[in-house]
């Protein structure tokens, strides 16, 4: 669920979706935003946009930069590194800087059991 893209697209600061299923990346979805008024703000006044990105796209991301990296993040964070290759084709020539929030030590059952899928 996206809320801020939700927002964004409507030209609201806030909105409460109906439903959301449930996702891999908990802490980022939401039917609502809190801190929805200042995001929306912030893209605006940046030109920015929210990408979304499948639970799907998160495990393979997972895969990618524990296998490539040795990074361990939770699946919240690891959404970033999911949304890169789209955000790379959008702006082939752009530095892109991804920061990595959480650990996903507190997640690891979890984690585990999506990459055995």
């Amino acid at each position: 669920a996206a809320p801020l893209k939700t927002a964004l697209a409507q030209a609201k600061d806030f909105v409460v979706l109906e439903s959301i299923e449930d996702s891999i990346a908990e802490g980022i979805v939401a039917k609502e935003s809190y801190c929805s008024p200042k995001a929306i703000r912030a893209l605006q006044e940046s030109q920015g946009y929210v990408i979304e990105v499948t639970d799907q796209e998160i495990v393979d991301a997972l895969h990618t930069i524990i296998r490539t990296e040795l990074i361990f993040p939770e699946p919240t964070s690891a959404a970033v590194y999911a949304a890169l290759p789209k955000l790379k084709k959008a702006n082939p020539q752009s530095l892109i800087v991804a920061i990595n929030t959480g650990s996903g030590m507190k997640f690891l059952p979890e984690i585990l059991q999506s990459l055995s899928r």
